[in-house]
């Protein structure tokens, strides 16, 4: 049970890892990756960049919030306890492949959402 209780703690310091600020830049001098980016993010950047204050941190972790089971709560907890300096690094983020890549596992896992739950049950996984 210790082992399990780890991993839980490690998902969601993995999830969370959004909220830490990071000062490292990576350069790209192949147009092309910068043109690929763009074609595959842009769109959901600047929808969650017009998105309100208030429904930010709903749209940024829907995706991971619609792989959990109903009565976790993980939004309320979210909203209650990140501060406005968690969000605006967490805005900093979208703009980051780690970040949108993540988001893009989290959309794939959803159809599988049930079968995860089934398989290793509801809480081991997430």
């Amino acid at each position: 049970m210790f082992i399990i209780t780890l991993f839980d703690q490690n998902f969601i310091a993995t999830v969370l890892q959004d909220i830490n600020p990071s000062d490292m830049k990576v350069y790209l001098k192949n147009s092309h990756i910068i043109k690929e980016f763009d074609s595959h993010f842009s769109q959901r950047i600047q929808k969650l960049i017009n998105t309100k204050q208030k429904d930010f941190l709903e749209h940024v972790y829907a995706p991971f919030n619609n792989l959990l089971p109903e009565n976790v709560g993980f939004m309320e907890v979210i909203k209650k306890h990140l501060t406005s300096f968690d969000i605006s690094t967490i805005k900093s983020r979208l703009y980051t492949a780690d970040f949108r890549i993540m988001q893009d596992m989290y959309i794939a896992m959803e159809p599988y959402k049930q079968q995860l739950q089934d398989m290793y049950g509801s809480m081991t996984i997430f």
